[in-house]
């Protein structure tokens, strides 16, 4: 997620270190709508698969240690640009046949995030330390979806269809859609961390999110310009796998390069829908929101170091 305040194990009581990074996201983040068939039985009705192809992120963070402890703290923001496509799917009939599909050009308006962990390294032999750590982040996207082209297959007068690319499907021009998405995660975790000829320092980490808390917000240009708000909790729903390789040049700069992948399987949950995205907010009561993520990120950060 950001760059690693690294030390060396023979460092003085205390340090405070700063480290401005630039990172290179890229994966996709989903938007599910499942409704409820004749049965009672929830069924997916919308899949739309918002490309993150890539997003360009600055950023900085700081940290500071006393002896084994260490607390830090980031915070970082996305370059608004074009970043692959949107394609949105519908299963209208509540069957496995694809009815409706559109794909768009996508945007990243607005993205940031931050956050904090605190850790503490158990040293168990002189070059290699396992350190457990809990930490909680914030992140915040806007998408915007323009430029489509779509095929409906359903017929609505007779609540029948076919496949959005068979011949008799319509093609027609879609008018944008805008999502923007909230996303708090807890994590819980551990990093194994290797240092070689008191230069070199690799580290693999895994972390799991405890709690996870989605809102989330969708608006279909045209039609009947409906407003959709997604609320979801999710438990144990979030994983993220991370390595790590340092170099430090001496005891106060070094140079890192970083990859983590974050998952988050798909969470359910309530949606709401409203005339403006003020509000007032009716619930669902024959339908559910969902959301999930698979996004990599490679950063490149350089830290120094003040020790005390």
């Amino acid at each position: 997620m950001f760059a690693r305040v690294t030390h060396s194990f023979a460092a003085e009581d205390w340090s405070v270190s700063v480290t401005p990074f630039f990172s290179v996201e890229y994966g996709t983040i989903g938007e599910y709508v499942y409704k409820k068939d004749a049965a009672g039985d929830y069924k997916k009705i919308s899949e739309l698969d918002w490309d993150i192809k890539p997003a360009l992120l600055f950023g900085g963070a700081v940290g500071a240690s006393w002896k084994a402890l260490s607390i830090r703290g980031f915070a970082r923001g996305a370059v608004p640009m074009r970043s692959g496509d949107m394609e949105d799917s519908d299963w209208k009939t509540l069957t496995d046949l694809k009815t409706t599909y559109s794909v768009h050009k996508n945007t990243i308006a607005s993205s940031y995030a931050f956050g904090g962990r605190i850790s503490y390294a158990f040293h168990i032999a002189d070059s290699f330390s396992i350190s457990p750590f809990s930490g909680v982040d914030y992140t915040y996207i806007a998408l915007k979806a323009r430029d489509g082209r779509a095929w409906e297959g359903y017929d609505a007068l007779t609540h029948t269809g076919v496949a959005w690319n068979d011949p008799a499907a319509k093609p027609y021009v879609p008018l944008g859609i805008d999502y923007t998405r909230e996303e708090v995660h807890t994590w819980s975790g551990v990093s194994f961390d290797t240092v070689f000829n008191n230069k070199f320092t690799f580290a693999l980490s895994f972390a799991l999110s405890p709690y996870a808390y989605i809102q989330a917000l969708d608006h279909h240009y045209g039609g009947s310009g409906t407003y959709f708000a997604d609320i979801l909790h999710g438990w144990f729903s979030a994983y993220r796998f991370g390595a790590e390789a340092v170099y430090s040049f001496n005891k106060n700069i070094s140079l890192s390069l970083s990859l983590s992948w974050t998952l988050t399987r798909r969470i359910r949950g309530a949606t709401y829908n409203a005339n403006s995205p003020t509000g007032p907010w009716h619930k669902s009561g024959d339908a559910e929101g969902g959301a999930s993520r698979s996004t990599g990120e490679i950063s490149i950060g350089c830290t120094y170091r003040f020790a005390f």
